[in-house]
């Protein structure tokens, strides 16, 4: 058979069956099928029995990347193509994919369009479902047709990603020379909205969203940032002389006197840059009466406020504050302790979630605290030498969100040690109106455009329904 057709699945046999039958309905014939049971609790088995001319191999569960590899490992044909075991094919995606990749010889993988589709009544669906049914969804490794010598040349998935498995596979394979921009414009692909999709299991909670963007990073740069690490100076580590904290504030009257006085009751000496990103209430009028610094400017998001709090700081040391959250207790002297433990020129601590006490039960009935402390982005959670923050560039000023994020890929990537604590250093007040709450489709947008941007613009969005 030309192609393999490759269907990893975990608890998908509801689904199974119309996965298997948009292939049987191809108008290219020249294919084998294949389904890898991740260890399935359900009547997966049962499913596949009724399609006598399919394959069947169970193994434990051990992830969609091993299941993906074992399929790998069974195929024979020339070409290879996956499926999720919850989603369907057009019946002429086969057919025009191999007649573009007989058209275009060189042509090592072709990508189709995507579209998002859902058996869910519309009374039924929740707010993230309606998000991703209205998404455009761009090439992704389910949508493509591989010739197999890619695979024996790249090699097969990184099992030890517990998610992105596919990403990182497609960056790995155009490093490594593989064009990865030859396309079909048509919508060949359906994937399926439902209740149980890997993608709306919170996948873009930020502890997942930087877990996920941080294993890609080392699997890609692991090796070119040791060697660069190896060939530096080791540079000498600043005594702790003085710390600047930035705090940058929108329309944050509420809460930026509690956020200042967190930061100046366990270190008194501290200066405090307060920059006003173009407020329209008395953010900057309290700022001053707390004794802080303030810079006023032109609305310009919260990066360029970040750079321009830490271009004014004169400390030896910076740490970032929202001004609606908090540092807890200790939490400088934490961080401190942290990066001479360890003689490094960074520290980060965890994070934990408070609903702001001034909502009614009501409203803060609406939000979703997260119950144990993780691992915090920037604000409350990193203290670095200013230096080391001039070296990275700053924050990215193109972003309007997600720009500590960057950062701390470009932290990563840098090859620079951070210190860790399990200490919790800061708290994030959550209220109505977060930017993480009334941007969150901005933000993952622009998570993805830092992954593409980090990683050398190769990255394909996309996923596995599993």
């Amino acid at each position: 058979m030309k192609v393999s057709v490759l269907i990893p699945t975990y608890n998908c046999g509801a689904f199974l069956a119309e996965a298997l039958e948009s292939v049987l309905a191809q108008t290219c014939r020249d294919y084998s099928i294949t389904v890898v049971d991740d260890g399935s609790e359900d009547d997966t088995a049962g499913v596949v029995s009724k399609y006598p001319g399919v394959r069947y191999i169970r193994i434990d569960h051990s992830g969609v990347a091993t299941a993906r590899n074992v399929a790998l490992q069974n195929a024979r044909g020339a070409y290879i193509a996956f499926l999720d075991a919850d989603d369907r094919w057009e019946p002429d995606k086969l057919a025009k994919q191999m007649d573009y990749m007989n058209a275009h010889p060189e042509c090592e993988i072709v990508f189709t369009g995507m579209r998002n589709f859902t058996d869910i009544p519309e009374e039924g669906m929740n707010h993230d479902q309606r998000e991703i049914l209205e998404k455009t969804v761009s090439r992704c490794l389910p949508t493509a047709l591989i010739r197999k010598t890619v695979f024996d040349r790249c090699g097969g998935f990184a099992e030890e990603l517990p998610r992105g498995e596919d990403t990182e596979w497609i960056l790995r394979i155009s490093r490594m020379g593989v064009d990865t921009t030859h396309a079909l414009g048509d919508v060949l692909y359906l994937r399926r909205v439902h209740d149980g999709n890997t993608l709306l299991r919170n996948p873009y909670g930020q502890q997942q969203t930087m877990r996920f963007f941080a294993d890609i990073i080392r699997k890609q740069r692991l090796n070119r940032v040791t060697a660069e690490a190896a060939e530096k100076p080791a540079k000498q580590r600043l005594p702790f002389e003085k710390l600047s904290v930035v705090i940058p504030v929108y329309n944050g009257e509420k809460y930026i006197a509690e956020a200042i006085g967190s930061v100046r009751s366990q270190c008194p000496e501290a200066e405090i840059v307060v920059v006003d990103d173009g407020s329209a209430d008395r953010s900057a009028e309290i700022a001053e009466a707390c004794g802080a610094v303030v810079l006023r400017k032109d609305n310009g998001g919260a990066a360029s406020a970040r750079n321009a709090g830490a271009e004014r700081a004169t400390g030896s040391h910076l740490l970032f504050l929202d001004a609606d959250d908090r540092l807890t207790p200790g939490a400088v002297e934490t961080l401190r302790m942290a990066m001479q433990g360890e003689n490094a020129r960074a520290a980060a601590g965890m994070c934990v979630d408070f609903v702001s006490p001034d909502l009614t039960e009501a409203q803060a009935a609406r939000l979703l605290p997260r119950k144990e402390p993780y691992a915090g982005s920037l604000p409350g959670c990193v203290l670095m030498e200013r230096g080391l923050f001039t070296e990275l560039g700053g924050f990215d000023a193109k972003l309007r969100t997600g720009e500590t994020v960057d950062f701390l890929l470009k932290l990563r990537m840098f090859g620079e040690k951070t210190a860790k604590t399990d200490a919790v250093t800061a708290e994030r007040r959550l209220h109505l109106t977060n930017t993480g709450r009334t941007a969150r489709e901005d933000e993952r947008k622009s998570y993805a455009a830092i992954l593409r941007e980090r990683l050398g613009g190769t990255m394909k969005e996309g996923g596995h329904g599993r």
